[in-house]
This record gives C-alpha cells, sequence and structure tokens, in this order.
C-alpha cells in the first residue's frame, strides 16, 4: 500500500508524492517527526557511515541499504517498503 505524503515535499522519503520509508502517516494531527531534507539525510547517513566504518562494523552498512544511500528506506527489513 503507497502512503501518500504532501505535507514536505523535499523530504528524502518523499518519492512522487508518497512516502518510501512509513506504513502509516497518522501523526495524530501533528507534522510527521520523520521528516529530513535529501541534503540533511544525505549528511547524517555519511556521519553514521563513518562511524560504521571506523569502528569496523561496515558489514552494517551493506545489510541495511547495500551500499546504497540513494535507498535506504526500501532496503531495510523494518521498515516496510512502498507496494503498488
Amino acid at each position: 500500500m503507497k502512503i501518500r505524503c504532501l505535507d514536505k515535499k523535499d523530504c528524502f522519503a518523499n518519492a512522487d508524492g508518497y512516502c518510501i520509508c512509513l506504513t502509516n502517516n497518522d501523526f495524530g494531527g501533528r507534522r510527521c517527526s520523520f521528516y529530513k531534507t535529501k541534503t540533511k539525510a544525505a549528511t547524517e547517513r555519511k556521519k553514521v557511515e563513518k562511524q560504521l566504518k571506523r569502528k569496523g562494523k561496515t558489514g552494517l552498512i551493506d545489510m541495511y541499504n547495500g551500499g546504497d544511500n540513494e535507498n535506504i528506506c526500501r532496503e531495510q527489513p523494518y521498515i516496510k517498503s512502498v507496494e503498488d
């Protein structure tokens, strides 16, 4: 099921008006707390990736996003991906 997202078009998880990370966008009248710009999300991913590499945990990078920062939510097993 696709989750419509009209709140923040510049969110890293917004793909053509649909959220690719969440399976529910009912926040009880509040704004989405998951929102990050693409730039902020990329910066945070790079920081975490650097920390993981420093700690010798590079396997986690491949496990959770296959090394592809653009598709981080689509590859994570604990967050359902968008389905047609």
